[in-house]
């Protein structure tokens, strides 16, 4: 959680008069005391009709959201997998899609705290970024 959402969370709680149990969102127009999965895809339909977003599904968020932090954390797998919450890494590695900038971005820093690399690693970076390339075309 960002310590931006840890402060509307808290906000939200002192708000209310910092109960001791109940819902942090409650429902509004629901039979059941929460939010739940059927009114946020209704919800969601709506949103996407009124914005005239192109139609995708929620779920996609997290793997841009850890595709992300996994470039925020400088690709540690092992961070990544405790923010989401992912009991190994090997879950974690099918949310992260790292993108061929990253990766070109990671190589030329390895390139500039090595000095300067030999012809052989030269091929192997050009390979691997023409391999990228093909499959984020």
């Amino acid at each position: 959680m960002t310590p931006r959402v840890s402060a509307l969370l808290r906000a939200r709680h002192q708000a209310a008069g910092y109960p001791e149990d109940g819902w942090i969102f409650p429902a509004q127009n629901e039979p059941q005391e929460h939010i739940t999965d059927g009114f946020t895809k209704f919800q969601h339909r709506k949103a996407l009709d009124d914005s005239k977003v192109t139609d995708f599904v929620p779920y996609i968020l997290r793997h841009t959201a850890l595709t992300r932090l996994g470039e925020a954390a400088g690709g540690d797998v092992f961070v990544l997998a405790r923010i989401a919450g992912h009991s190994s890494v090997t879950i974690t590695q099918r949310y992260i899609h790292p993108q061929a900038d990253a990766i070109s971005r990671v190589f030329s820093q390895v390139g500039t705290k090595l000095g300067t690399v030999g012809k052989p690693t030269e091929r192997k970076i050009r390979a691997a970024r023409k391999q990228l390339a093909a499959k984020s075309a």
